[in-house]
């Protein structure tokens, strides 16, 4: 991004709006002054992007669809999860920013997207031991308790790749034991036709065994009770091609440690994502820390690959955030509390108040998440809308129930401006780049859906 001369206080910004993982016309994105107050509102266009000519230096922007892939607010009818309005505070002159796309976790990997046809693909024989036979491919997968069967996997909307072929590893796996014995790739699969027909077909090659494990060690509990939980993602060809929870460790006392072994894996990935997830005590509502991974590692039985982490460097204790409503209202915390022990100034400051609006016969539940600056002190306030955009109402104080939450990041190659403009700004560990990010939330409930 071009830096921004000290005496230019005005100029250009473009807003992406995604809706359904589509970039969507007619949407509303207001703009604000720095200070919150409400300047005035452009419509995307027929290519989803929204010109603002006059934003100025440290403004904000809200646009009133989720901040991540879902259904979007259009004429004010609620998504399954309610109202949404999203905000990115300290925008730059001749920023390009995006809202409502998820490229880390895509709509497609949770199943929403239609299915665009069918692969069929014959599995190799049993092997010893085996309880189930899984299929992956791009964004999809099933399994079988029988080996040799035909399975089918879908390709999906968004998922398929540009070469129109796809790339699958199928798993022969011990259930009893949460174990993986063999593995088989068949990389190249064409498919025929035009979606939503698309067709292809393809025989497994013969099992092999060469596997290796992904290890995280950790270390130096801050404090007793503390459970440690982990996610493995494997992408091929920029698609998630396989995924597992390796499963978790409780560590009773501070400063105890741990391993957590992943689920084998054989040397198919592109990249690989990892990270572990802290919960203090067994409230899912007390603070939550994540530190996620993203490099090129592939193990093998050979070279398994092995990652540390001192819990007690590396991560946080409890947050308060609480919200509060009316002409006052937003999100405050402790000021100096945000802050990942290795990295005491994080990136970026995503903030979520949410409320429940009695309206008679139903209640409606409004969401709004705010990102700001890593440096943000100690609170966030939601800025000012158009008082006459009843598809953007926030009730404020005729909430009749209220909540917070409070996640922020640091990655040790990224910045605000990095976060604020990337493609999924938003998601819980957006695309992770090579290098480490360090996740810290509380409330953890409300992030339940990032």
């Amino acid at each position: 991004m071009v830096a921004v001369p000290d005496a230019q206080t005005h100029g250009s910004v473009t807003v992406r709006v995604y809706v359904n993982d589509a970039l969507a016309e007619n949407i509303a994105v207001y703009y604000h002054e720095p200070d919150g107050s409400y300047i005035g509102s452009v419509l995307t266009d027929s290519n989803g992007e929204a010109v603002i000519s006059d934003m100025p230096a440290g403004g904000a922007v809200t646009v009133p669809v989720t901040p991540f892939s879902s259904t979007g607010l259009r004429a004010g009818v609620s998504t399954i999860s309610g109202k949404f309005l999203t905000t990115i505070t300290g925008v730059h002159i001749g920023d390009v920013l995006t809202v409502g796309r998820s490229a880390m976790f895509p709509a497609e990997v949770a199943g929403f997207s239609a299915d665009q046809g069918d692969v069929s693909v014959t599995m190799p024989g049993a092997v010893g031991g085996a309880t189930r036979y899984e299929l992956f491919g791009p964004c999809d997968s099933t399994s079988t308790s029988t080996a040799g069967q035909v399975l089918t996997t879908d390709p999906r909307e968004g998922c398929i790749p540009s070469s129109n072929s796809l790339d699958l590893v199928a798993y022969a796996e011990d259930t009893a034991n949460d174990n993986r014995l063999a593995y088989a790739i068949r990389n190249g699969v064409t498919l025929s036709g035009t979606a939503p027909n698309l067709t292809g077909s393809t025989t497994m090659p013969a099992w092999q065994t060469d596997l290796g494990s992904y290890t995280v060690n950790v270390s130096n509990a801050p404090q007793a009770d503390l459970d440690v939980d982990a996610l493995f993602l494997g992408f091929r060809g920029g698609f998630v091609a396989d995924n597992f929870n390796p499963g978790g460790v409780t560590l009773v006392n501070a400063g105890d440690g741990g391993a957590l072994v992943s689920k084998s894996a054989p040397n198919f990935f592109d990249d690989t994502f990892f990270a572990i997830a802290l919960q203090l005590g067994a409230d899912p509502e007390l603070s939550l820390s994540l530190v996620a991974f993203r490099d090129d590692s592939n193990p093998t039985s050979a070279t398994p690959v092995s990652k540390s982490i001192n819990l007690s460097t590396e991560v946080i204790g409890n947050i308060s955030a609480v919200a509060t409503t009316g002409a006052a209202g937003g999100v405050t915390w402790t000021a100096g509390s945000l802050s990942c022990k290795n990295n005491p100034a994080p990136d970026t400051v995503i903030t979520m108040i949410q409320g429940q609006f009695d309206m008679g016969s139903a209640t409606q539940t409004y969401n709004w998440i705010v990102m700001s600056p890593g440096d943000t002190a100690s609170g966030v306030k939601p800025p000012q809308l158009d008082p006459g955009v009843a598809q953007v109402r926030w009730p404020e104080s005729d909430f009749t129930s209220m909540n917070a939450g409070v996640l922020y990041k640091s990655h040790d190659g990224m910045t605000y401006d990095d976060w604020r403009t990337s493609d999924a700004n938003f998601s819980l560990f957006d695309y992770v780049p090579q290098g480490s990010a360090t996740v810290c939330l509380a409330g953890g409930g409300l992030f339940a859906f990032f």
